[in-house]
């Protein structure tokens, strides 16, 4: 962390708790400091806190303070959000304005096997089985786990190794130094400008943007196969409460389907609607 983020992180906490001695420094401190950011987002709130953890414990370990006052504070918790899958028209509308071969294996990757830009940032071109049609995914932690690739997937990977030929460096490779790999940053930035191109995009943070295809993997395959089990193994969650955040909510027909037909009267009876037989007296 730079030292100017530093400083301003320490900065908020020091506003907070004023010209006071150190030995008040306590947890209804820390969770009045935390209500004076309450505006800023859960990730950032997250980040905050960390710094601050950090540097109680260095109190702590300077004997300055007797006890952590972090001790028993609560985590921040990010909000629950709508998932940002896209529909097929959306998946070929991005695919038509992909501007190389290259730029499709991502996609492809990404949206047919749920492949996050770091993990295909750092797949190699020896993970990949042709013959097998599998390959194997490097995921947080280092994980390993081996995957099936779609037909589709092969079909772009293969054009791609066509075009640029292979290798026995990174699987996707950077156009000006065809040795190195291609960074995961660049992969989400990239991905993002496609959305963009392809009309997709309503603006920052909108949730069109790369993560939105392991999204829409996640939601397409449960809905293939019925097996949360299966997709969680896909996507490589050790919990499957990780791999709920990812599906699909129900869909609005559905939802209004299962929602219609209760117009409550005053008597708490259901009011039949205008074709319905009158109810039984």
């Amino acid at each position: 962390m730079s030292a100017k983020n530093l400083h301003s992180r320490l900065g908020t906490l020091d506003r907070s708790f004023g010209n006071r001695p150190l030995d008040q420094l306590g947890p209804s401190a820390i969770r009045d400091w935390l209500e004076t950011i309450g505006h800023m987002s859960a990730a950032s709130r997250r980040a905050y806190l960390s710094t601050v953890r950090t540097f109680a414990r260095w109190l702590v370990a300077e004997e300055l303070v007797k006890r952590d006052p972090t001790k028993g504070i609560e985590r921040v918790k990010e909000p629950r959000r709508v998932p940002r899958a896209i529909n097929a028209r959306e998946v070929a509308a991005l695919l038509g304005v992909c501007p190389d071969r290259r730029a499709r294996a991502i996609v492809w990757l990404m949206v047919g096997c749920g492949l996050r830009c770091v993990e295909v940032a750092r797949l190699s071109d020896g993970d990949y089985d042709e013959r097998e049609g599998t390959i194997v995914v490097r995921g947080k932690g280092s994980h390993e786990r081996v995957l099936p690739v779609p037909l589709e997937v092969q079909a772009a990977i293969a054009a791609y190794r066509r075009q640029h030929g292979r290798g026995t460096g990174p699987l996707i490779r950077s156009h000006h130094n065809p040795g190195a790999g291609i960074g995961h940053h660049t992969i989400s930035k990239n991905v993002s400008t496609w959305f963009a191109l392809a009309g997709l995009k309503g603006g920052a943070y909108d949730g069109r943007s790369a993560h939105a295809l392991r999204h829409t993997a996640a939601s397409d395959v449960l809905d293939h196969c019925q097996d949360v089990r299966v997709v969680q193994q896909m996507l490589g969650h050790a919990n499957v409460s990780t791999t709920s955040v990812y599906l699909r909510r129900a869909k609005l027909g559905e939802l209004r389907e299962a929602m219609e037909g209760r117009p409550y009267s005053s008597e708490g009876t259901v009011i039949p609607a205008a074709n319905d037989p009158p109810l039984a007296a």
